[in-house]
């Protein structure tokens, strides 16, 4: 904006567009404390290792889920 101002093309428009992009920063998360997680790891477990078995754990039952549906629709 303060480019386009500077050049004397800052209109509205303009500023709606760029206030209305997504920022990389403003993407939506979801977070958990450590210490509401560490009960279910061995305790030299990483943050990074946490994370990689929730996330595989997840892809896991997701795909649980996609082949009990698979056989309800065969059926």
């Amino acid at each position: 904006m303060k480019k386009q101002a500077q050049q004397n093309t800052l209109s509205s428009d303009s500023i709606y567009e760029i206030m209305s992009e997504e920022k990389g920063n403003q993407t939506e998360r979801i977070s958990f404390k450590v210490q509401d997680l560490k009960g279910f790891f061995p305790k030299n477990f990483t943050q990074k290792q946490m994370t990689d078995t929730i996330l595989k754990l997840l892809y896991e039952y997701n795909r649980k889920l996609e082949r009990s549906h698979r056989s309800r629709e065969e059926r």
